[in-house]
């Protein structure tokens, strides 16, 4: 699946100590050409309610105050049982998500996590707050933690986001000061970065 850029994502929520009995699952594509990662296409079979997600996701390119693109097409499914997901199988996986069943992969072979049951990753979130760049154009913030265990962090990532729709699409003034934040910000925190890498390439252990 990931030499077809293409991830399958579990989510637990916890409560304190306890996992829910729901869980969010995601299945993307994520490629750094726009036009690759939206020829996949990843909505569940029709009677799966999900919501449908097109990211840009605007990472550090090569040296600081640089920027470099990956696009991700999404289809997130809200609260699912997780008695009901599928088993440890792809062809289980394309019952849900029939879009699996164009991959060039053997339909046979076994779904696990990445790096083996050992490898779950959590992750705690802050949110820090907003971030305003211009009229319709208001950045969520936060900072979200990937651990091995509790108290054992492998990286951390600083982020911001907002949504680009036909209310805020001409604020051109607004994206440029949006951009040049981000750029700014990796001056500013030159000793803290992860060079040339993401979250989930540090994962797989391959570069993203």
């Amino acid at each position: 699946m990931r030499r077809n850029n293409i991830i399958l994502r579990v989510r637990e929520s916890r409560q304190n100590v306890w996992v829910d009995d729901f869980c969010e699952v995601t299945l993307k594509c994520r490629a750094h050409d726009l036009s690759e990662s939206s020829k996949f296409d990843p909505k569940p079979k029709k009677n799966i309610k999900s919501r449908l997600r097109l990211k840009e996701e605007i990472l550090r390119g090569d040296g600081l105050g640089t920027k470099r693109s990956i696009y991700s097409n999404n289809a997130i499914l809200d609260a699912i049982p997780i008695d009901s997901l599928f088993d440890r199988s792809l062809s289980s996986a394309m019952k849900f998500f029939p879009g699996l069943i164009t991959l060039p992969v053997d339909k046979k072979l076994p779904l696990r996590i990445v790096g083996g049951n050992t490898n779950k990753i959590l992750e705690a979130c802050l949110p820090l707050g907003n971030l305003v760049f211009g009229d319709g154009v208001q950045a969520h913030c936060d900072i979200a933690i990937w651990m091995k265990s509790v108290g054992d962090p492998i990286v951390g990532e600083l982020a911001f986001s907002y949504r680009v729709n036909d209310e805020n699409r001409a604020q051109a003034n607004a994206h440029k000061r949006a951009d040049k934040f981000f750029k700014k910000l990796q001056i500013e925190l030159a000793d803290w970065l992860e060079i040339g890498s993401t979250k989930t390439a540090l994962v797989y252990g391959k570069p993203e």
